[in-house]
């Protein structure tokens, strides 16, 4: 028997209360980016390729579970701002996908999806983050192993079995506000157009935040990732709120 089953078999086991919504263990923050291969040499997980400080932050993020809701990511070019919030993005849709029924867990109803949304300053910019970073955790190994990969033929978006979507969009668009949104990344969060009308970086944060909270309090995360632009810009406000 492979490790992997082994110690899925053993969370059960441990768990028994788990076995009516569970179909799958979720994997510890820390296993699944040094991966859970039973060959040590095997490119598994994210450990290859990741930073160091990359994972560290990761772990931190994520080894309680709930602990934080947002996580405000800012830095020059090339510090793996990106790399951060997709691999965080994947994790979070394994912990999903580890349900037999998301829907039916949180108690949605209706037939809109999950999703997952990227909100960046324009089109191209928010397909960058959602079909390079968030593409490339999903090809991680448990994703391989249980089948849970992406429709080839939809361009669009990344849409998934058990109702689960992730979706590119700008700062001028609210059409997510239409789906049960268990992460939002507000990519450039310093960059979004401001008018005398209107702060758009922050009126999508308000709009990801409440739709967060209110359907998955304490679960889903909003992750904001920016290079800095000016003082007292809308990153520094919220790194601000934070302290």
């Amino acid at each position: 028997m492979k490790r992997e089953q082994w110690l899925e078999m053993q969370w059960f086991k441990e768990n028994p209360n788990k076995v009516e919504f569970y179909e799958h263990r979720p994997i510890p923050i820390q296993e699944w980016i040094d991966g859970y291969s039973d060959d040590d040499d095997s490119p598994s997980g994210l450990r290859h390729i990741i930073r160091p400080k990359i994972r560290e932050i990761l772990i931190e993020i994520f080894k309680e579970p709930g602990r934080y809701d947002e996580v405000v990511i800012d830095g020059g070019i090339g510090i793996g701002k990106s790399f951060l919030a997709g691999a965080g993005t994947a994790y979070l849709m394994h912990r999903l996908l580890c349900l037999k029924s998301p829907k039916d867990y949180f108690g949605l109803a209706g037939t809109v999806p999950i999703a997952i949304m990227n909100m960046s300053v324009n089109a191209t910019q928010a397909k960058k983050i959602v079909f390079t970073q968030i593409n490339d955790g999903i090809r991680t190994p448990w994703f391989q192993q249980h089948k849970y990969l992406p429709d080839n033929s939809i361009m669009s978006e990344l849409r998934f079995s058990k109702s689960l979507e992730v979706l590119p969009g700008n700062s001028q668009e609210t059409y997510f506000v239409g789906f049960d949104l268990y992460t939002g990344i507000l990519d450039e969060g310093a960059w979004h157009e401001v008018t005398k009308e209107k702060d758009y970086a922050e009126e999508g944060y308000l709009a990801m935040q409440r739709r967060i909270k209110s359907r998955f309090p304490k679960l889903g995360m909003l992750f904001i990732i920016t290079s800095p632009r000016y003082v007292e810009d809308f990153v520094e406000r919220k790194m601000k709120e934070a302290e």
